[in-house]
């Protein structure tokens, strides 16, 4: 009797990526590598003459349970941060595929409706990386919620890359 499996017919190729998968995944997790580099464009005075203090940061998250967010910046309208995190996404292919990002103003207290001194200034859902080592950069649009609708106002430099990595290598 012919067996199946070894049939030149049914005998199933493996994949590079398959034969990763069998040596050991369960040993690597996939890492984000994000730089946060700059905004620009951010609460021109002539639309919002009423804001003092402009001081920003970045809360971002892939995962929503786990968020993040850079040091202050000041700045008119384009803070700098220039900050690097790594963000441990877990198993290969069992995360979320969007980065989130909202830019805030932070110590704002006299705008109006804020009792907690942030605003949001501009939001973005940027798709992450596709493949492993593909880096991922360049300048994505900010929108804001004004009235009931939304309005493109901003831009937001970062830089991402998704690594495998072993787990006894995360820090």
């Amino acid at each position: 009797m012919n067996d199946i499996s070894n049939s030149k017919t049914y005998k199933r190729r493996r994949s590079a990526s398959d034969h990763e998968r069998m040596a050991g995944e369960e040993d690597y997790d996939v890492v984000l590598c994000l730089a946060i580099l700059s905004a620009e464009g951010l609460d021109s005075p002539s639309s919002h003459p009423s804001v003092g203090k402009r001081i920003y940061r970045v809360v971002y998250w892939v995962e929503p349970e786990y968020k993040f967010c850079t040091l202050e910046a000041l700045g008119l309208l384009n803070p700098v941060w220039e900050e690097q995190r790594r963000i441990v996404l877990g198993v290969p292919g069992k995360y979320r595929e969007f980065l989130n990002l909202e830019v805030v103003r932070v110590c704002s207290k006299a705008d109006p409706g804020t009792s907690s001194g942030v605003v949001v200034v501009g939001r973005a859902q940027i798709p992450l990386p596709w493949k492993l080592y593909k880096n991922k950069s360049g300048r994505f649009g900010l929108v804001r919620v004004e009235g009931l609708g939304l309005k493109a106002e901003g831009h937001i430099a970062l830089s991402m890359e998704l690594k495998k990595i072993r787990r006894n290598e995360i820090n």
